[in-house]
């Protein structure tokens, strides 16, 4: 639809092109482009709509936009056109701060999925009620007052763009952040667990456990350990899923930490991986549901720690 749509102006206003597929090259159809434009300078994302420069990107916009009763909005197609084209070379070149703002939205100020409304305030969550991430909850990361990313995790039906659970902008650097790097300073401790995604880790630091994500088993970033030595960490624990995938990616992880850091298991870890729930927000759900159960001897603990 969006191709034929790009086309067809494109045929209107006389324009040469040459249709590349997900691309359509042009020359740049800004009104007020000041480069040379008699060469195929520009390009047309048939996905989006959107017009980008090769040679000004202040001179990217929705070349064509979609009916009312389309899911994606013009500034959906904006940002969608953002993350897609991101690439380190463009970080490199100080572009990344330029375009990498997270979408507007409110802040969270309610408990959610056991996580107090305290610490999402720390954290700075919001909704986004608009745009490619619109509802999903917005987790900011930032490394000395800078926005470097964001997590983000659909939280309602209203998140059309892209149906992935997770989701974060492509070609941002996650293997070398620490997040939440103002928490993990003010718990001060020099033992870290280490989970696969971002609830998790939170829901460790809701039960007293310092944690960060690994966002993945790609093998950390020499920059992410370097950040972890300064904070004074000295041992870690791997608390990925409970689950075959979760073990796999836990073994994948665990060697490069062990290089650096003595690895120990932690009594909380091993209560999560001994808890019969998948993953450590599941768990902190169901203590907050059941009470905490120890299955063997049928015992049960008092939770109001958690």
């Amino acid at each position: 639809m969006l191709r034929q749509m790009i086309i067809d102006k494109l045929n209107r206003l006389g324009e040469a092109y040459e249709d590349n597929g997900e691309w359509i090259k042009c020359r740049c159809q800004h009104p007020d482009q000041t480069h040379e434009h008699n060469t195929m300078s520009a390009g047309i994302n048939t996905d989006t709509g959107v017009h980008s420069c090769f040679k000004d990107q202040n001179h990217n916009f929705p070349f064509v936009t979609l009916d009312d009763t389309s899911d994606e909005s013009e500034e959906d197609m904006v940002w969608r056109a953002k993350y897609t084209n991101l690439t380190e070379k463009d970080e490199e070149e100080g572009i990344w701060e330029q375009i990498n703002q997270p979408p507007v939205g409110h802040l969270i100020t309610e408990e959610w999925r056991g996580i107090s409304a305290e610490l999402l305030e720390e954290l700075c969550v919001y909704y986004c009620q608009h745009g490619l991430y619109r509802g999903r909850y917005i987790f900011g990361i930032n490394k000395e007052g800078i926005s470097i990313g964001f997590d983000s995790r659909i939280v309602d039906d209203t998140a059309k763009a892209i149906q992935a659970k997770w989701l974060r902008p492509k070609g941002m650097k996650a293997t070398a952040i620490v997040y939440p790097l103002i928490v993990l300073k003010r718990m001060n401790s020099s033992h870290i667990v280490i989970t696969e995604g971002v609830m998790d880790a939170i829901s460790y630091i809701q039960m007293g456990i310092p944690a960060i994500p690994s966002f993945g088993i790609a093998p950390p970033h020499t920059e992410r350990i370097e950040q972890l030595i300064a904070l004074g960490v000295e041992s870690v624990s791997i608390a990925f899923d409970n689950d075959n995938a979760g073990r796999v990616g836990a073994l994948k992880v665990l060697p490069y930490y062990a290089e650096w850091f003595e690895i120990k298991d932690h009594p909380m870890v091993a209560m999560v991986r001994n808890s019969g729930y998948k993953d450590a927000n599941e768990f902190l759900l169901g203590v907050r549901a059941k009470g905490l159960v120890q299955k063997e001897k049928k015992e049960s603990w008092s939770n109001e720690e958690f």
